[in-house]
């Protein structure tokens, strides 16, 4: 009888043949139990132990992986984990390394949400300092629901009744179930690249805690917060809560109230615009009543520039006259005092005489002439002079250098100082094409 011959193992080689038939057969695993002994090392990685009524097993969860996760995971959690079994050869060890884990059961979805909840809110995605202001006058609405649910139809109902021309744009998505919250996310940021509407409505109609989860995904959350277009969040009925309601600009109880808060009554706009209209109409007839009244004002205070213009050259032209008539009468008395002298003098020392008259005449004509020229230059220069006044004086020529003339509203005084102006009073300003109206929202002293 022949005796087998024994196989005797060293301690590594048994660990590693454990090893390789534990990582062999248990490849992508599920696992359950509760977690205990759960810590975080500097490193980031999670060890814990999942055990129930019977047994335990070491668990490990790299960095890599939880820092994905939804939720924080503590002692006393039941949880449903999936990975592999690995051993640890140098203390002969065996333990599971997970890939992914979630709680379990309708308390656990709870705590996913509160720990979620809490995680944005201390990022500032719930910050109202940040939420984004609705246009007050929509033109298009785009809706992130599911295109067949009662949702939609009551939201429709409502916005053609309100308002028949509102161009509304859906973007159909699975509102529960696995991905709906990818669906829903990929909706908000559609709109955002196509640009091609006001606001983004996301909705669906009520339902149980679980139906509603897919609105607190963290992957809705986060688009909301960095869509550019604001958001209204409408899920389930008043009392439903999801995270989307806390990161949209707006939270609406129902998607019929959704509609609602965001479209306007067109009966209603057309009322307003006819009541600007007539306010409108009636304000321009009173400022140009009293801009007329400002400009006969003016008028009859600078007189009519033409007519000041006329003046002056009538009375160029009556120095010019007065100036030839007075040349005139000076050489008629020349000429008679030489002839006088041509009968007391003889005709040898006339012409002596002659000449020297002569001489003095030439320079006295041109003395007489640059007297003429002068004058007339003067009163050129004084004419020039009286139109840049009265230029400057006009306050319409003003108001087109860029000046402008500020009234109050509604008592049509003009405004010097700062003195009796308060936020929010109706201000009208004159420029020198047209007017401004507007509303004071800042005072500085300076």
């Amino acid at each position: 009888m022949t005796v087998p011959e024994r196989k005797v193992y060293s301690i590594s080689e048994l660990t590693k043949e454990i090893k390789g038939l534990l990582e062999y057969d248990f490849q992508n695993i599920y696992i359950t139990g509760e977690i205990s002994n759960f810590r975080v090392p500097a490193s980031g990685h999670y060890y814990f132990t999942l055990k129930d009524e019977g047994a335990q097993i070491r668990a490990v969860m790299f960095r890599q992986t939880n820092l994905y996760m939804r939720f924080v995971p503590k002692d006393g959690m039941q949880v449903l984990g999936k990975g592999r079994i690995s051993v640890y050869e140098p203390q002969g060890s065996y333990q599971v390394i997970l890939d992914y884990m979630e709680p379990t059961g309708i308390g656990a979805l709870k705590q996913a949400y509160d720990d979620l909840k809490r995680k944005l809110r201390d990022e500032g995605l719930f910050d109202d300092a940040k939420k984004k202001a609705l246009p007050e006058f929509l033109q298009s609405v785009g809706v992130v629901t599911s295109a067949t649910g009662a949702a939609i139809r009551d939201f429709l109902s409502v916005a053609n009744r309100r308002f028949t021309n509102m161009r509304v744009i859906i973007y159909p998505v699975r509102v529960q179930g696995d991905g709906a919250g990818d669906e829903i996310a990929g909706g908000i940021e559609y709109f955002n690249r196509a640009k091609n509407v006001d606001a983004i409505v996301i909705m669906r109609g009520g339902g149980s805690f679980e139906d509603l989860f897919s609105f607190s995904k963290e992957v809705v959350a986060r688009a909301v917060y960095d869509s550019v277009i604001p958001v209204i969040s409408a899920v389930g009925h008043e009392t439903d809560y999801s995270i989307s309601d806390f990161a949209a600009d707006l939270r609406a109880p129902t998607p019929s109230a959704a509609a609602e808060l965001i479209i306007a009554e067109k009966d209603e706009l057309s009322y307003r615009i006819s009541n600007y209209t007539e306010k409108l109409s009636s304000m321009i007839n009173y400022i140009f009543l009293e801009e007329t009244k400002k400009v006969a004002y003016y008028e009859r205070a600078l007189g009519d520039p033409k007519r000041r213009l006329e003046d002056l050259m009538l009375r160029v032209d009556d120095l010019t006259s007065h100036l030839m008539t007075l040349m005139k009468s000076r050489i008629s008395a020349y000429n008679a005092r030489i002839r006088i002298n041509e009968k007391a003098l003889g005709w040898s020392s006339l012409k002596s005489y002659l000449s020297q008259k002569e001489d003095k005449l030439t320079m006295l004509r041109q003395q007489l002439i640059r007297q003429v020229y002068d004058n007339v230059k003067y009163a050129s220069l004084y004419l020039n002079e009286y139109n840049e006044k009265l230029d400057l004086a006009n306050p319409f020529h003003l108001l087109k250098k860029g000046y402008s003339i500020t009234y109050e509203s509604k008592t049509r005084k003009i405004i010097k100082n700062i003195k009796g102006i308060r936020k929010g009073d109706l201000l009208d300003i004159k420029l020198g094409a047209g007017s401004i109206e507007c509303i004071v929202n800042d005072i500085n002293e300076d």
